[in-house]
């Protein structure tokens, strides 16, 4: 056999031992992360999903669950009312005389990963009691897994007429999909076109929610010691959805901010003019902003600033500068509001609220 022929064989056999090496270091470093995260379930009350509508749903009502935070070791209780609410330390009954909060929003705002004296709505409220000597009180109907549409949805589903301010906690995966339809119609559009996925689509579809330990594990170490790798593998990740994190014009955003313009619009009068939107970040945004990059960290707010402008809506912004000063504004893993960050962004909230 010539040395021409030998070679291409000594390229594979030396391919196939470099694969067979990743493949093993791969699933050490899964076992491993198994053996220090036993579990990355998010846990909380189940859903109740209403009769006939597919995509709107609230917390069981009545419900109480427990479960042991993976990230930071601490136990974390999650308990609803009979309107399937998420209960709180204050008390959520109310009179003409007091000064009263609906907040809605996805798991930011439910407070995922949190107790609820530690999450946000929490401390907005205890702030306006404590510091500003304000008799208030609230209800949280933020449901995990909410997008804008759902969100809207459950603002109109509820009587909010006895409430001074209604807090919309709107985050950037608010609008990852496309929000022009009725839920309605996104149902019946969904039902006709749900289709298989190739085994490529499931793939990306398994590396982009973070099932493998192993992978979250990696993200965290790239989080934490190499933030700029970690940014760039983010929006390479999908570069649409990532568009947010661009203070240059974007087609798929521009149609998601347009969508938000119009859905806004669409509010009961009566309701926009008590609605404050507030801004929520990803880890990605505080991450860009501590490292210097302002325009880009702060592209997302610039704009829902500017639409609630339009629209005469009460804005309040997502405090970058302070959650970026913070030792950990988000759980890095998680990728939810760490108590700090949430008492920073609660207590913004109520001095805006104050100065109202």
């Amino acid at each position: 056999m010539s040395l021409e022929s030998k070679k291409p064989n000594s390229i594979l056999k030396t391919s196939a031992i470099i694969i067979g090496i990743i493949m093993v270091i791969f699933i050490v470093l899964e076992i491993l992360a198994r053996e220090k995260f036993d579990s990355f379930s998010y846990g909380s009350c189940p859903h109740e999903k209403l009769p006939g509508k597919r995509f709107f749903y609230i917390p069981l009502k009545n419900c109480k669950f427990s479960i042991k935070h993976w990230e930071s070791n601490k136990e974390i209780v999650y308990e609803t009312d009979e309107n399937g609410n998420r209960t709180s330390s204050i008390p959520t009954n109310f009179n003409s005389s007091m000064t009263s909060i609906a907040f809605f929003g996805d798991s930011f705002t439910w407070g995922t990963m949190n107790n609820v004296d530690e999450n946000y709505t929490h401390y907005a409220v205890a702030t306006l009691k404590d510091k500003e000597d304000i008799d208030a009180s609230y209800n949280n109907f933020g449901v995990a897994g909410y997008d804008l549409l759902q969100v809207l949805k459950r603002m109109r589903h509820n009587d909010l007429k006895a409430y001074n301010y209604i807090v919309y906690g709107l985050t950037p995966n608010d609008l990852f999909s496309p929000q022009t339809a009725t839920l309605d119609e996104q149902q019946k559009h969904e039902s006709i076109n749900i289709k298989k996925d190739s085994l490529m689509e499931a793939l990306k579809k398994k590396f982009r929610h973070h099932d493998l330990r192993s992978v979250k594990v990696a993200g965290k170490l790239l989080f934490d010691l190499f933030p700029k790798i970690y940014i760039n593998l983010y929006i390479l990740r999908d570069s649409n959805l990532a568009g947010y994190l661009s203070s240059s014009s974007s087609p798929y955003w521009d149609d998601r901010y347009s969508e938000l313009f119009t859905q806004l619009k669409n509010l009961d009068p009566d309701i926009r003019s008590r609605l404050i939107i507030q801004v929520i970040p990803q880890r990605v945004q505080v991450l860009l902003y501590a490292n210097g990059d302002l325009s880009n960290a702060l592209a997302f707010e610039d704009r829902i600033r500017q639409i609630c402008n339009e629209l005469d809506i009460k804005y309040n912004g997502s405090q970058l500068s302070e959650l970026a000063n913070l030792e950990n504004s988000h759980f890095t893993i998680d990728g939810h509001f760490t108590a700090s960050a949430n008492a920073v962004v609660g207590m913004r909230l109520a001095e805006f609220i104050y100065g109202l």
